[in-house]
């Protein structure tokens, strides 16, 4: 049976936790402190790539991205599933 984890709150306070915050560093010394995409190293965000294990995440479930990129992966999103809707 898998146990589901409870956090306190909202996912905003989750990413001020010392948690994420202990994840979020381990994650951007695993990417060398570099984008997984373009390679730069400003503004760096880690990415959720999966909320499934929110609360305990794997390695696999983050990526780390800079600002630009993060935001360019999240409009792609939202305009794949504008098209999908009208699909529908």
């Amino acid at each position: 049976m898998r146990s589901e984890i409870r956090l306190p709150g909202t996912y905003d306070s989750y990413l001020r936790s010392p948690h994420w915050q202990t994840t979020r560093r381990i994650a951007l010394v695993d990417a060398f402190h570099r984008c997984r995409v373009c390679n730069s190293d400003e503004r760096l965000e880690v990415h959720h790539r999966t909320y499934e294990r929110l609360g305990r995440e794997h390695p696999s479930d983050l990526t780390v991205l800079c600002r630009e990129c993060h935001e360019l992966f999240h409009e792609r999103r939202r305009a794949v599933t504008r098209q999908l809707r009208l699909l529908h």
